[in-house]
């Protein structure tokens, strides 16, 4: 079934690849599949690593400059793709980001005074090759809708030919004087003038910031950006700011945004990340739908979609189809991230729109599932699969201390790594009278995905083999993640409870929980990579030191 879309309203689809990894092998590479979803544009990731090189030739190093220039000539498909499949097309791209060979040829004028590693945002010659670059991308590609600018963030630093840095940390004798907010103006001023006002196309700003306290999160200083702003940028359909629904970045805990509320009439897109980065990158169920629409039950602040369209000029939405953090898991079945995917532009058309339908038109056209009793339960497990997330990879007797903080969780668990060091030290400082609370919150996740894998399993049969098989695979896996989680949690808070109140009673079944989370561990890394389809598993930071000199400790005494 091909969705009808509303008019003017932007579904914009992203695949963030990083530079670095494996490329993902995806369906939504495919344009025509993004255009039958809704999607009715695409921004290209790939010209981030484009980002201040007007042309290959900028490029000294021979090998460097063959890497360049294949990587226009990508550009160059991509974008012929997406246009002959009737999807606009939009850029990303940095600044302050400029080749190295440009940055060496005149580090005084372009750096930080005493940092040469740094690009100055008062650097008037900074700005000018920036511009000179997104000049040429423009020109090369005049069939291109607009640039998606980010200042807030850069990867230049994971690529050998690049130098930059976001326009907030430098802070050096030329720049230390201007602040945050005429920072940012400059940006969107140079930016605006050659996008906008030169080329006739549209600027979306990603109001990003990959450290506290910039346009993202900050309402203050998106308030007072808003006062200042017409003075370089019009509102007009050609310019629009990006937030990610989240307050700080794709965590839970998050309420809505709320420096996307400060700006009045200037048009407003949302991002939706669709395989969530710290939350099992779609090797698990996650449905976003419901907390875009709603917003997140556990804030005081439960404000969705449904509600904040009708506050601002709501005007589309940007939705990461993959991509989001670094490293694995790497998943080779996108049947639950599609869920998100499928999602996205029919909440951006119609944010009040009937979740039980939406899910019931997924499981039909794009599971091609009509058994009754089946879509019943795969209803039920979407339904139930946010809260399930929440429950295995946070901690709510921490996370709920910081509602709305970055980093909810402290890195116990980013990516695809588990830090047993980190979980211990937070499980340590928790209050006692809390402790209970943990344990039965990994306890009830890691038994609802059994029983719910158990459930999925009575229903397979030759004929929906092909469809359930990697969905039953995806649960045996976190099933084996979440008992690892559980036992491990148990174990760690039994042990500090024990050498805090010097009690002996504790021993048999911290040795207990020790050897579970130990066998679970076994079977999440041995025994389901073994298993057709399976994503990639989670690596552990000190597991097994921790566990042994644990269970060596309590054996001893």
């Amino acid at each position: 079934m091909i969705h009808e879309s509303t008019p003017h309203m932007l579904k914009l689809a992203t695949l963030i690849e990083n530079p670095g990894e494996p490329l993902i092998d995806s369906r939504y590479h495919n344009p025509h599949e993004l255009k039958d979803l809704g999607y009715n544009g695409v921004v290209v990731y790939h010209t981030t690593a484009l980002s201040g090189i007007p042309n290959p030739d900028v490029i000294i190093d021979p090998e460097y400059k063959r890497w360049v220039n294949s990587h226009f000539q990508r550009v160059d498909q991509e974008i012929k793709s997406a246009v002959d499949a009737g999807l606009s097309v939009y850029l990303f791209y940095d600044m302050l980001v400029l080749p190295t060979d440009l940055v060496d040829m005149d580090r005084n004028s372009i750096c930080c005074k005493n940092r040469t590693d740094t690009i100055c945002p008062s650097s008037k010659k900074a700005y000018e090759l920036s511009i000179q670059a997104l000049s040429a991308h423009l020109t090369r590609w005049p069939e291109v809708c607009g640039i998606v600018l980010r200042f807030g963030d850069s990867d230049a630093t994971r690529l050998p030919f690049l130098s930059g840095n976001d326009i907030y940390a430098p802070y050096c004798p030329k720049c230390s004087g201007i602040n945050k907010l005429d920072r940012i103006l400059y940006a969107i001023k140079h930016s605006y003038n050659t996008v906008v006002s030169t080329f006739n196309k549209q600027l979306i700003v990603r109001a990003w910031n990959v450290r506290p306290n910039g346009l993202h999160d900050s309402t203050d200083l998106a308030s007072r950006l808003a006062e200042k702003l017409p003075s370089v940028a019009k509102p007009n359909d050609q310019f629009m700011i990006s937030f990610k629904s989240t307050q700080t970045d794709f965590w839970r805990y998050q309420s809505w945004n709320q420096a996307s509320l400060e700006f009045n009439d200037y048009s407003i897109i949302y991002e939706f990340q669709c395989q969530r980065e710290f939350e099992g990158k779609g090797t698990v169920a996650n449905w976003q739908l419901p907390l875009w629409q709603h917003g997140m039950p556990e804030t005081k602040n439960t404000k969705g979609l449904a509600t904040v369209a009708k506050q601002i000029e709501f005007s589309g939405s940007l939705a990461w189809v993959r991509g989001g953090g670094w490293g694995g898991p790497f998943v080779k079945n996108e049947s639950w991230i599609d869920l998100n995917v499928f999602s996205a532009p029919k909440l951006t058309d119609n944010p009040k729109l009937d979740q039980g339908q939406l899910i019931h038109e997924w499981i039909t056209e794009r599971l091609d599932i009509h058994d009754p009793k089946l879509t019943d339960l795969l209803s039920r497990i979407t339904t139930q699969s946010h809260a399930i997330c929440r429950d295995l990879f946070y901690i709510k007797p921490l996370a709920e201390q910081h509602i709305d903080a970055w980093y909810p969780n402290e890195h116990w668990l980013q990516d695809d790594v588990i830090d047993v060091d980190a979980l211990s030290r937070i499980i340590q400082k928790l209050p006692q009278e809390v402790q209970a609370d943990l344990i039965e919150e990994k306890r009830h996740a890691s038994q609802t995905i059994a029983k719910l894998r158990t459930q999925l399993q009575q229903h397979l049969n030759t004929e929906n083999h092909t469809t359930l098989d990697p969905l039953i695979t995806s649960f045996l896996y976190i099933e084996s993640l979440a008992e690892t989680i559980y036992h491990l949690s148990a174990a760690l808070s039994l042990y500090h409870h024990r050498y805090k109140n010097k009690v002996t009673s504790d021993k048999s079944q911290i040795s207990q929980h020790i050897l579970a989370a130990q066998n679970h561990w076994n079977h999440h890394t041995q025994r389901i990579p073994t298993l057709p389809g399976s994503p990639t598993t989670y690596r552990e930071k000190n597991f097994w030191e921790l566990t042994q000199t644990i269970l060596n400790e309590i054996q001893s005494t």
